[in-house]
């Protein structure tokens, strides 16, 4: 949850940008990371008067960082705040900083894991495996029936139902920690507005729906529905009875230990401690994606179907579209 000293920065960026409110969090985040770390010397402010004189001396440090991702979205964060000031003079080396990244990360071997990927990567089947035993763990202590439960067995109850949101569907980023449930007749009840607004777990009498509606790419792909599984159907439904029983007034999925909502970054660290604890790796969201889409497809043969699209002047996606067919 983001503090008090960012959030009239947020609101700011949010405003100004017209963009989600996780954006402008993770913008003011960085903000705030580019002061406290390249420029301590000067007073922290959320109308960013300590970024104003020192873009030159920002850029040199920044432009030392090795890695890719961390100094491009911190020069990202810089335009932000560039753009806030009213500064265009100071944009135009950070956008030239940014399109230098740019070309350095197109002529990189991407088909191996960087180091950082290497310490968050488990073997896809070691993690199906941690699901059988978390799940038999919360079948042979009745989890689900029990009257009562300890914080750490709430912890496993909820730990068995991640791993299954994350492996039997295609895992989607931090989302399913903004998820609230609700029946079919509550959803007919709702506005179109307040339909494009959350993320929804819809349970009908025959089928499981999630609207994605909150997510990061949304303005591209809009609002994506979603069918459930029938096996984790079943499970959502087992949890979903089990949290009306215990929190009564929620309606959220995933909850902290103290009954409230699990953020994001609550989803983030819940993911890499649950990690960390059976296999000493910090594997979060996007780790898992990764690794869900190596064990999927072979990355070979993804390279050779842009190899052969390009040597046929066409894109991979046309080649699905107009040329493939079943054999």
């Amino acid at each position: 949850m983001i503090t008090p000293q960012h959030q009239k920065l947020s609101d700011r960026i949010q405003k100004e940008r017209d963009c989600k409110r996780s954006s402008a969090r993770v913008y003011s985040s960085n903000l705030h990371r580019i002061h406290r770390e390249f420029l301590p010397d000067t007073k922290y402010s959320q109308d960013l008067k300590w970024l104003k004189s020192n873009s030159g001396r920002l850029l040199t440090k920044l432009k030392k960082i090795d890695n890719l991702n961390t100094q491009r979205n911190l020069l990202a964060a810089a335009l932000v705040g560039f753009d806030l000031l009213k500064q265009t003079a100071s944009r135009e080396p950070y956008v030239e900083q940014i399109a230098v990244l740019n070309e350095r990360q197109k002529n990189q071997d991407t088909s191996e894991r960087t180091p950082k990927q290497q310490a968050k990567f488990v073997n896809w089947n070691k993690i199906i495996k941690l699901r059988r035993l978390l799940t038999r763990t919360v079948r042979l202590g009745k989890y689900y029936t029990r009257k009562k439960l300890s914080k750490q067995e709430f912890q496993t109850l909820q730990q068995n139902l991640v791993l299954h949101l994350y492996t039997e569907i295609p895992p989607v980023r931090n989302d399913w920690s903004t998820i609230v449930f609700m029946t079919s007749s509550e959803w007919d009840e709702l506005s179109t507005e307040q339909k494009k607004a959350s993320n929804i777990l819809v349970m009908g009498r025959g089928a499981y729906h999630v609207y994605w509606a909150d997510y990061k790419t949304v303005k591209k792909h809009g609002v994506i529905q979603q069918v459930i599984p029938r096996p984790l159907m079943s499970l959502l439904k087992k949890h979903i009875k089990f949290l009306k029983r215990h929190f009564p007034e929620n309606d959220h999925l995933l909850l902290n230990t103290t009954g409230t909502p699990m953020s994001r970054n609550g989803l983030t660290k819940f993911l890499q401690r649950l990690f960390y604890r059976h296999f000493r790796t910090k594997t979060s969201t996007s780790a898992l994606r990764s690794i869900f889409l190596s064990h999927k497809f072979d990355r070979k043969l993804l390279d050779e179907q842009a190899s052969v699209a390009k040597a046929m002047h066409h894109t991979t996606e046309v080649a699905r579209q107009f040329y493939v067919k079943k054999k």
